[in-house]
């Protein structure tokens, strides 16, 4: 193994009161490439780890003052270590002490004396699964704050748009054709003079907004959009609000089709033009099929 293959191994910290159990689990990792820091009690332990994150933590059980129980439950209980992996390294081979083990939070159990290729391989499988995960996690962290940018963008250029329409004083709107349910932004509702609380759009309840006189005109106009996909929805009429007074919109809108040439949606623009409407004399008086220029039927 090349120096650059060692240095890329992993980090180790390797936490045992025996000098001589440090020196030959050092060896056999050292020669792997393993980076290990020693530690000879629990509170040396946590001080390396918190100082340094390793990638994976040999802990030995029966340890004086702190045993390896309750360095590993501390490790956990830090948001800064608790995901690096801890394998337990023991001379007691009984059933309750590998339960109590996994219980307090470690990923394996090695035996004394130790074997080589055994603990290579564990260390080994330790580590990368560690990095695997560590990757992932990253990987879904920038994910999710791209996701986030792209959100706060969306957020920024509705704003606009709701801004940009409100001062245009136009509105969109979107009408699911086959459940009859129909979007308004906040400029339709305006426009109308109705708000989005007290009121639920539908076909019917939006004719019943349009001026008597225009209701005929305006539903074949409709009807023209969804059965000809040649035809063009492009309109002028008058609108009643629900204070009383009358308004004049020009509205433009596309149908979408399924592959059938099915109508499913029919997505359009309101634009509240009463002010231009009013300085052109006597709109309001001319009869309907005066006042229709943009219809095309």
């Amino acid at each position: 193994m090349n120096t650059q293959e060692k240095k890329s191994s992993g980090d180790i910290l390797l936490v045992d009161d025996v000098p001589a159990n440090l020196k030959l689990l050092m060896n056999i990792l050292n020669t792997e490439g393993y980076k290990v820091r020693p530690a000879m009690n629990g509170q040396q332990a946590l001080a390396s780890a918190k100082k340094n994150k390793p990638d994976l933590v040999m802990l030995d059980v029966r340890m004086p003052c702190m045993d390896g129980w309750e360095v590993c439950r501390q490790l956990k209980a830090d948001k800064n270590t608790k995901d690096i992996p801890v394998i337990f390294i023991s001379a007691l081979d009984t059933l309750s002490d590998r339960v109590k083990g996994f219980k307090v939070g470690g990923v394996d159990y090695i035996i004394k004396p130790f074997q080589r290729e055994e603990v290579l391989v564990r260390v080994n499988t330790h580590i990368e699964l560690y990095r695997m995960k560590c990757n992932l996690e990253q990987l879904v962290d920038d994910r999710t704050e791209k996701l986030n940018q792209a959100n706060q963008a969306l957020q920024m250029s509705k704003a606009r748009l709701t801004e940009a329409q409100r001062i245009g004083h136009l509105g969109n709107w979107n009408w699911n054709i086959v459940s009859n349910e129909i979007y308004w932004s906040d400029e339709c509702y305006r426009i109308f003079g109705f708000s989005p609380q007290s009121f639920t759009v539908t076909y019917d309840d939006f004719m019943g907004m349009v001026h008597p006189e225009d209701r005929i005109l305006l539903n074949k106009a409709v009807q023209n959009s969804l059965s000809d996909p040649e035809y063009i929805y492009n309109i002028e009429h008058r609108i009643l609000r629900q204070n009383g007074t009358e308004g004049v919109v020009h509205e433009r809108a596309e149908i979408s089709r399924d592959e059938k040439g099915k109508p499913i949606t029919m997505t359009g623009t309101v634009l509240e033009i009463t002010d231009r409407k009013l300085t052109e004399k006597n709109w309001f008086r001319l009869p309907l099929y005066m006042k229709a220029p943009l219809m095309e039927l």
